[in-house]
């Protein structure tokens, strides 16, 4: 889904954690890092591919018409790629530096030029401007950067390389590893004092078996260690680095749109290696069971069920919001396949959100939501209504909320609603209904009707429900809060979001309309996190927390300066440090479409700033690799 264009593109871009909602166990077993891996490592020969050369695979990809505009063919670009680390190397070995034009020209003219013929998934402490490395010009390369190189099955960095595959396709991903990697370090010295191992040096990440990255890295640090169980730590690290670039690859086919590109031969995926002690790059071809994974069948949505962690409210919100993007835009309508159905009975529910909303038949909730069969708990009732605050739907709701631990509702009403319609008539000729049992539900809308004709005496019949429709929305939600002390504890906690929408049953999209104006009220409680997101943003010039903390903003905008100004100070692009001993003391979470480097944009030293590049500059949902890292 993270793969479709024009504006579902931007939203799935923009809301990329939200992909995440399909995160649980896919049916069947998932293929570790093979022999012929293990293989590769014992005899490095074998993996490395003459330089020049292709596989037969990529040699397939010939050229293509991109826009009109000539794409180069997979084997060209390689072939580019390593020439240009040769010249990059030579002149590093001989020179010492590497002479480059300056680029603050060249800055604009990224974003005009024919699209990247590579994207790069590398290291954010590899701070080596791509492009030099690879004698690469100012927009050929899109890069992706995290530390350890590493991805998660339904995250930002699978997402943003989807992005750019189905914006501009390029013939070639490549997964770039890199000795001296801190974070594969960290990895392999837990897995080596778990094996007994004595001889292992001190890890600068502290109590690195408890982080998330890690965890991510220890299955190629074990897989590096029991091939190789008497080797010295840097052999095993650097071991463990390449395999955990095949073990991110295999995580990239697990991606359909990937998975659909290389088949139809518009895509390889290839691993590299490089020393930072000499800047050489080592191109070590298209993993060595490709053919293997390639055979087991194209990748499945993966299916959320209940032995998966809960979804955050706002990420389920986002999802909601997306589907029905997909929904309005004509590219919805995946429904109940079979392995999906069999994973929610054997494995249970666990839905995202708890949907109220009308009975009429022309809303149906999980289509208009673009949902799948265990993403949403639906209650529907005609006037999307509560009767009296008790009784079997809110406790329906409340079932979802403590044993399906659910953290996202939506009240949803739509135009043109027949039960709003009713009661407004009801008000204005001061009727009764036909039967009782209707006039239950009239009844339980004739507040947000009187309100809406009291306020709106002189307006046509249109106006009136129009507005009784959103009252009634809110006048549920408030019966919610009101009579459950389930809710009240959710939302006064903040683990809980309650929000409204209405339907529009002409046009297929929903008018958000965010929780209940009276929500701090209602529940008694001040919600910082909602006032956070309710009141409108105001600037302010903040201090930074720490006199050091401003001595950095000072020096990351005097740096750009310079950048703009043609008087770089470090010259980063000029000068590239392979290694270096500088500690990072700021994070940039930036965007993969800048095509030049972020270090040499704000001229830092290097080793100075630690950064993570993905489309739309995002952070990433929790247990993501973004946010890991």
């Amino acid at each position: 889904r993270a793969s479709l264009g024009g504006p579902v593109a931007l939203a799935a871009g923009a809301c990329v954690g939200a992909l995440a909602l399909r995160g649980g166990k896919r049916t069947g077993k998932k293929k570790s890092v093979n022999s012929a891996v293990k293989d590769r490592e014992r005899n490095p020969a074998v993996a490395v591919r003459p330089e020049g050369t292709a596989s037969a695979a990529t040699q397939r990809l010939g050229s293509q018409d991109y826009n009109g505009v000539k794409v180069r063919s997979a084997s060209e670009v390689l072939l580019k790629l390593a020439k240009g680390n040769n010249a990059f190397c030579e002149q590093l070995r001989t020179v010492g530096s590497y002479n480059a034009s300056h680029r603050v020209e060249k800055f604009a003219e990224s974003f005009l030029k024919p699209p990247p013929k590579a994207i790069v998934l590398s290291c954010s402490k590899f701070d080596t401007p791509l492009d030099a490395l690879f004698g690469a010009q100012t927009g050929e390369l899109c890069t992706v950067r995290v530390l350890g190189n590493t991805c998660g099955r339904a995250d930002g960095i699978v997402g943003s390389i989807e992005y750019e595959l189905s914006s501009d396709q390029p013939p070639v991903v490549l997964v770039l590893g890199n000795s001296v990697n801190e974070a594969v370090q960290a990895a392999v010295r837990v897995a080596m004092l778990a094996a007994g191992r004595s001889d292992v040096p001190p890890c600068k990440l502290g109590e690195a078996q408890d982080l998330i990255l890690v965890q991510k890295l220890l299955p190629a640090a074990r897989d590096a260690l029991r091939s190789m169980p008497a080797a010295p730590f840097d052999q095993v690290c650097d071991s463990a680095g390449k395999l955990n670039v095949w073990s991110t690859v295999e995580c990239l086919f697990q991606s359909p749109k990937i998975y659909d590109d290389v088949i139809a031969r518009r895509l390889t995926v290839q691993g590299a290696y490089c020393d930072v002690k000499t800047g050489k790059v080592q191109f070590l071809g298209e993993h060595p069971a490709q053919q293997g994974l390639l055979e087991k069948g194209r990748p499945l949505d993966v299916v959320r069920t209940a032995s998966d962690p809960p979804v955050p409210p706002l990420e389920a919100l986002c999802s909601l919001a997306v589907g029905n993007r997909r929904y309005t835009q004509g590219v919805g309508g995946e429904q109940g396949e079979s392995y999906a159905l069999k994973a929610l009975a054997g494995g249970g529910q666990l839905p995202a959100a708890v949907v109220l909303g009308c009975a009429d038949s022309r809303a149906p909730v999980e289509i208009y939501f673009d949902m799948q069969p265990g993403d949403l708990f639906v209650l529907r009732t005609a006037g999307n209504t509560i009767e009296g605050g008790f009784g079997g739907l809110l406790g329906s709701a409340e079932y979802a909320i403590a044993v399906l631990k659910t953290k996202l509702i939506v009240v949803t009403g739509h135009t043109l609603c027949g039960a709003v319609t009713a009661a407004i008539k009801a008000v204005k000729a001061n009727e009764g209904m036909p039967s009782e049992n209707l006039g239950v539900v009239v009844d339980n809308i004739r507040a947000a009707a009187e309100s809406a004709v009291k306020e709106l005496p002189d307006a046509p019949l249109d106006q009136q429900v129009k507005l009784a429709t959103k009252l009634n929305i809110f006048d549920a939600m408030q019966k919610m809060m009101r009579h459950s002390k389930i809710f009240r504890d959710g939302i006064a906690s903040e683990e809980l979001m309650l929000v409204g929408a209405v339907y529009n049953i002409e046009e297929g999209n929903l008018e958000w309309l965010g929780p209940h104006p009276e929500q701090e009220t209602i529940v008694g409680s001040t919600l910082k996190v909602h006032r956070w997101r309710e009141a409108p943003y105001v600037r302010k010039a903040m201090a930074p927390s720490s006199p050091d903390a401003r001595a950095i903003i000072d020096r990351l905008q005097e740096g750009n300066t310079r950048f703009v100004e043609n008087h770089e100070l470090y010259g980063i692009h000029e000068n590239p440090s392979i290694v270096h001993d500088v500690e990072p003391d700021t994070i940039l979470v930036g965007s993969s479409n800048l095509r030049i480097s972020y270090e040499e944009v704000f001229d830092s030293k290097p080793g100075q700033m630690l950064v993570q590049q993905c489309m739309g500059n995002i952070a990433g949902h929790a247990g993501g690799a973004m946010f890991a890292s």
